[in-house]
Formats: C-alpha cells, structure tokens, sequence
C-alpha cells in the first residue's frame, strides 16, 4: 500500500526517466524517456489533426447546405 504514486502524465515518466538516466548511466532509461516522448508528440499530432479536419468538414457541410460547393 505504501508503494510509489500513478503518475498522471506520460511526460512525468519521461522526466524521471531522463533523472534516473542521468543518476545511473543506464541506456535504457533514456530510451524509455525518448519513446515516451515521441510517443506524446505523436498523439498530440493526432488529435490536433483530428480537430482541424472535424472543423474543416463542418464548414464543408455549411457550404454544401448553402448550395455552393468546393
């Protein structure tokens, strides 16, 4: 029970795996920090794009409704 807390965010993981790096000399900590971040930057792409696409089709439809077209 008195084990350590969740973290909330991925990029909590990739800062304390950058420290232990640092702390231990260990590779693979890097790495684990390095995946996590492109991993992040990957899903923050993904869901601006999402948005940006869910905007640009609504405003297609508004036009289409409109009688104009592309």
């Amino acid at each position: 029970m008195y084990g350590m807390t969740p973290h909330t965010s991925p990029l909590t993981i990739a800062r304390e795996s950058i420290s232990m790096s640092k702390e231990t000399g260990s590779q693979v900590f890097q790495t684990v920090a390095m995946v996590s971040m492109v991993a992040m930057a990957l899903a923050s792409l993904t869901s601006a794009g999402h948005v940006l696409l869910r905007d640009l089709n609504r405003k297609y439809e508004a036009e289409k409704g409109n009688g104009r077209g592309r």
